[in-house]
Parts: structure tokens; C-alpha cells; sequence
């Protein structure tokens, strides 16, 4: 059932957000409006709860947290189904969720731009919504420290089924690593230009916006392969 649209206590400008919050729990859904209210230039909070659909459908918000203990399994739904009538899909941050490697994967693929386990500090939570909607990415030391640690382990598919160069599968291996140009440029004996430019044609093969969504489709897609029991909790 949708809610009652909640005003913060600032003046509306760049620094406003509308913010929808999908949670059965009247707690999460309270602690959020409370932290977000409270914040220098306020904010707009639209208070939801039940379907994920239904929420994105109609209030249209600049960005969307999910409970991830009621909302994860309509999450995944949400993920992989497409959007009727072309509604844009709001960048969207879960508050406690799954640390399965092939769930957080999934998500990242999709909409989800922040992953913050349910005990999250506030500003760590004020950090992912701003970055979700600047189009970034933030995920808590909780969450990247397992998931960083899986994704180490890795190691690429033989078959090539996307058109990448060997250089390029490689350097497409050291990404899901979490290695940074420089790492992968000192690693490789490369430049970090030539690097830019081989991580421009994988996005380009993969037709990815970003190195996450990148390795995301990879590991999907059978490119990159995990090792066996990877993805249980």
C-alpha cells in the first residue's frame, strides 16, 4: 500500500531528494524518514511500503531503499523483469541483504547502485543514496570486504562467446578482481593509457555503462565462472 508523501524540514533545491522507501516494516520505514529528515537542506521522503512495482510505477522517486529482509525476493523479480511502458527505473539502495556472491552480482547488474547490511551506520546509508543518484556506486567495508574476497577467486571461462581479445578476457579478469588501471598497468607491464582503452572496448563488447555492471555480465553470462559453492551463503 503506498503512503502519505513526508516533507523534510529544509528549503527544496539541488540538494533535495525524493526518496521512496520499500519496506513492510513501519520501524525501517520510521528510522529512515527520521535520519533523512534530519539532514542539512532537508529532504523528501515518500513512505512505502508493499509492492516494488506498484511504488516505482507511480510515485516515479529519484531513488528507492529496500528493505532487504521483506523486499529481497520482489527485488530479484523487479531485476529481471522489463519495465512496462518504458518507465525509467530509479537507482535503488538495500539495507540488509544476502551476502551470496551470485545475489549481490545480480543486483549490481540491474538498478541496485548501493548494498549496506541491515546495521549500517547513517552516514555510510546518506553516502549510498546520494551516490545512487549520481549514478555511482556504494557499497559498505561489510559487504565489499566478502564480496571482494569471492570475486578474487574468479577465473575466466576458456570459451570466448563476446568477442574479447586474450588481452582483453584478461584485463576483464583483474576488474572482477577489484584491481584499479594502475594495479592492472603494473601488473601487465602496461600503460595506464592502454589499459583505459582495452577497458573501453570491453564495456563497448559487453554494453556495459560501468566496470561493475561489466564484470556483473560476465560472471552472468558464463565468462567468468566462480569456483564451485561460490554462490552459498
Amino acid at each position: 500500500m503506498l503512503r502519505s508523501v513526508v516533507r523534510g524540514n529544509g528549503v527544496a533545491g539541488a540538494n533535495m531528494l525524493e526518496v521512496a522507501v520499500c519496506s513492510d516494516s513501519e520501524l525501517f520505514r520510521a528510522g529512515i524518514l527520521q535520519y533523512i529528515n534530519s539532514q542539512p537542506g532537508g529532504a523528501v521522503l515518500v513512505e512505502a511500503g508493499g509492492n516494488l512495482f506498484e511504488l516505482v510505477e507511480t510515485l516515479k522517486p529519484a531513488a528507492v531503499v529496500i528493505d532487504g529482509h521483506t523486499h529481497f525476493g520482489q527485488l530479484a523479480e523487479f531485476v529481471g523483469a522489463p519495465q512496462a511502458g518504458g518507465t525509467p527505473t530509479p537507482p535503488m539502495v538495500v539495507v540488509g541483504l544476502p551476502t551470496a556472491i551470485d545475489a549481490a552480482v545480480t543486483l549490481l547488474c540491474g538498478p541496485v547502485r548501493g548494498l549496506l547490511p541491515a546495521d549500517c551506520r547513517p552516514p555510510d546509508f546518506h553516502a549510498a543514496v546520494r551516490a545512487a543518484v549520481s549514478g555511482d556506486y556504494y557499497l559498505s567495508a561489510k559487504v565489499f570486504g566478502p564480496l571482494l574476497a569471492k570475486l578474487n577467486d574468479v577465473t575466466l571461462v576458456p570459451q570466448n562467446g563476446a568477442g574479447l581479445t586474450g588481452r582483453e578476457a584478461e584485463i576483464l579478469g583483474k576488474l572482477a578482481e577489484g584491481r584499479s588501471s594502475a594495479d592492472i598497468a603494473a601488473l601487465l607491464s602496461l600503460s595506464k593509457r592502454t589499459v583505459g582503452f582495452h577497458i573501453s572496448n570491453i564495456l563497448a563488447k559487453l554494453g556495459a555503462s560501468s566496470r561493475a555492471q561489466a564484470v556483473a555480465y560476465a560472471y552472468q553470462s558464463g565468462l567468468l565462472r566462480p569456483p564451485t559453492g561460490l554462490g552459498k551463503p
